[in-house]
């Protein structure tokens, strides 16, 4: 079922103004014009199906993005003692300049790290196929061995039958062929018939054991399905400044990427493949392990993993992939807020955002992707665990 498109962009506007209050005067106030305060955004085409072919839906591309945002708050007052009690107050869009200065950022496009990070897992998965190659290797020995075994029980009944009866194999000869009328069938010696019938049974485990192999090369094994993904969350920091006492604020935004991939494959040469899983078809990926303190430059960039991947497809044939990249951002807090103010100024706060953006965008492979290097971050835990690990294996070295 599809879904329209949809194209929206709505900015609403809000009349800010400063409020000025007296104890003496009466209650004023100063129309500052229209500013922005809210955002609502939503944009994707109309949605449709990739075609449907032996069971796979096929990649289709396809966009989603949009943002719901509110700003609030961020106020400046002020009083002033002249013979009379005098407050002023900004209002937050009034004060920090408002419009597009208070535009929240949008999400960004997961980095290549992040894509060659995806990437090489998933071809390193397909190289990991192992398990399933090895059934289906087995079974096709077992297949193998069952038809030799089989025609090798005929051969020899039937060399048997042509020494203890050669007139009777004349007769299987002449009389055994199609479309052989009725008249005939009794010409057919009886002791050749009887030894047919005991051949029909196994033929039909072979016929039963070809069809079955036939069944898993057509339905499960020739194709092969991997995902992977990874993730990466930071923070963006967005300044504005006020309009006047030189005050700045600092917003944090907290931003979560995602890189998913998906591939296909058929497979076409088991052999080769089961190879490849053995790491038997890459010589570079076994001389890089044997090389002293390799794995020192593995820890920050994957070299052995990414040799790995170069040759994950051997005995695959690329059928379909996708791509899809997601991100999304909402509003973490206020880092600082820093002003130079006369002492009339009695309170200065940042505007905060409530809501959030995102932004999602899936595009097809049109081949085998090429895996590209990335560089793990140093920030996560697990690199940290990584890192004191190696440490302790250094130090316990003699």
């Amino acid at each position: 079922m599809t879904t329209p498109a949809i194209s929206r962009d709505i900015v609403t506007p809000t009349m800010r103004t400063v409020i000025t209050s007296s104890d003496t005067i009466p209650p004023a106030s100063t129309d500052l014009g229209m500013q922005d305060t809210s955002w609502d955004s939503e944009s994707r085409p109309q949605s449709s199906n990739g075609p449907l072919v032996k069971g796979f839906r096929y990649c289709h591309p396809w966009s989603h993005s949009g943002r719901l945002w509110s700003v609030g708050g961020g106020t400046c007052q002020s009083q002033v003692l002249t013979g009379t009690h005098l407050k002023r107050v900004w209002p937050g869009t009034s004060f920090w300049n408002g419009g597009n200065h208070l535009t929240p950022p949008l999400p960004l496009v997961p980095s290549q790290n992040l894509i060659n990070t995806a990437e090489v897992k998933a071809l390193n998965k397909l190289k990991s196929q192992d398990l399933h190659l090895g059934n289906f290797l087995a079974e096709g020995r077992r297949t193998i061995n069952m038809v030799a075994g089989t025609a090798l029980t005929i051969a020899r009944g039937i060399n048997r039958f042509r020494h203890s009866s050669p007139s009777g194999w004349i007769n299987v000869t002449r009389y055994q062929r199609g479309n052989l009328p009725p008249s005939k069938w009794n010409c057919i010696p009886n002791a050749w018939l009887q030894l047919q019938y005991g051949w029909l049974p196994l033929l039909s485990d072979v016929y039963g054991a070809i069809n079955h192999l036939d069944r898993r090369s057509r339905f499960e094994i020739p194709y092969v399905t991997v995902r992977s993904g990874a993730d990466s969350t930071d923070i963006i920091v967005k300044t504005v400044s006020g309009a006047t006492f030189a005050s700045v604020a600092h917003l944090e935004f907290e931003q979560l990427q995602q890189a998913r991939v998906t591939l296909v494959y058929g497979l076409i040469d088991a052999q080769l493949a089961e190879l490849s899983s053995l790491g038997l078809i890459n010589p570079v990926e076994i001389v890089w392990e044997l090389l002293p303190y390799s794995f020192v430059v593995d820890w920050l960039v994957p070299i052995g993993t990414w040799l790995s991947a170069l040759t994950a497809d051997a005995g695959f044939q690329f059928v379909t992939g996708t791509k899809s990249l997601r991100s999304s951002l909402k509003f973490k807090g206020i880092r600082d807020v820093s002003y130079s103010a006369p002492n009339t100024v009695t309170s200065i706060s940042a505007p905060t955002y409530s809501g959030h953006a995102k932004s999602y965008t899936r595009t097809c492979y049109a081949g085998s992707p090429v895996p590209g290097l990335y560089v793990k971050s140093p920030l996560s835990v697990k690199h940290m665990l990584n890192a004191l690990a190696l440490l302790a294996q250094s130090i316990g070295r003699r």
